[in-house]
């Protein structure tokens, strides 16, 4: 089974959905889709961010001074 393009995976995402399909195209040529462990890392309290995640599916937790608040 072949997966859906990602310009189509990104306009189910409410951050995204009201983007017409000329925009999600273009959104979708500045993506890099990751499959990650669970438990890893991806940024840490205090780091200047330079990228923007966007789980597809998963989960994510968000940790503030050590406590789960998200």
């Amino acid at each position: 089974m072949r997966s859906r393009p990602i310009d189509e995976r990104l306009g189910e995402i409410p951050l995204f959905h009201k983007l017409d399909k000329k925009q999600l195209k273009e959104l979708a040529k500045l993506v890099t889709g990751l499959d990650i462990e669970a438990g890893r890392t991806l940024i840490n309290q205090g780091e200047i961010g330079r990228e923007c995640f966007v789980v597809v599916s998963g989960e994510a937790e968000v940790v503030r001074d050590g406590q789960v608040v998200a």
